[in-house]
């Protein structure tokens, strides 16, 4: 049956109409077919929100992977894949900052490569780059898996060795000397050397300030001949 105002609402029930007396009970309920209409809506439009939602958050996942691929490729060197100046000046402070806070050793590596100049002028800039890119692989290869290979501007590398002495970073620069000059470019058919030199961070020290001694100990191993690993100390006492 239906009922409701003819004019406005009128909704269809199945029921029993019962007589009490000088009175009607109707019970009833409404039209299963509606019902089972408006359940399937809802569970329709509840499908589609959590579609909805699936997306977003694919969504999301991919810009926060895009925003992480952006920003690797903003600290990383493009020729070599090693970090660049900004990820070590980065990386560089916080080193510095746990290597005060916990009393713990931390020394600083910088390579240059020999008679580089040399190299791009007689076999040209192609060739160079490849020379770049296998010191970059005996950096790459060297170092521990917590110490951090940077290039440093053109032919000029640093690694960041935390939870390293001196003594220790000086063995592991004369292993990659060693290294690099077993390698030969088939374009060249030489071997490459390279100058190291070797700074361990003292008490209060700056980033700056160590960059500074380390580029000093660099020079000496230029001044001795090239080809050799130079340290100096804390004090600075080479």
């Amino acid at each position: 049956m239906n009922i409701g105002d003819p004019d406005k609402v009128i909704r269809s029930i199945h029921g029993t109409v019962y007589r009490l007396a000088d009175s009607l009970l109707m019970v009833g309920e409404h039209d299963i077919q509606e019902l089972e209409r408006l359940n399937a809506m809802v569970l329709g439009l509840n499908e589609e929100m959590a579609e909805l939602h699936r997306n977003l958050v694919r969504g999301n996942n991919e810009l926060k992977r895009n925003e992480a691929r952006i920003r690797e490729l903003m600290l990383t060197d493009p020729l070599t894949g090693l970090a660049n100046r900004r990820r070590l000046n980065e990386s560089m402070e916080q080193g510095i900052g746990r290597s005060h806070r916990h009393g713990r050793p931390l020394s600083v590596m910088m390579a240059d490569i020999d008679h580089f100049k040399r190299v791009n002028d007689t076999y040209g800039h192609d060739v160079g780059d490849e020379v770049i890119r296998m010191m970059a692989n005996c950096l790459r290869e060297g170092i521990r898996t917590n110490d951090l290979a940077a290039r440093f501007g053109g032919e000029e590398f640093i690694v960041l060795l935390e939870e390293c002495s001196l003594d220790d970073a000086f063995q592991l620069a004369d292993r990659i000397r060693k290294s690099l000059s077993e390698h030969v470019l088939p374009s060249m058919q030489q071997s490459i050397t390279a100058s190291f030199g070797v700074a361990e961070l003292g008490p209060e020290e700056t980033a700056a300030s160590l960059l500074k001694r380390v580029d000093q100990a660099l020079y000496l191993s230029k001044a001795h001949g090239r080809n050799c690993v130079s340290r100096i100390d804390p004090c600075g006492i080479a």
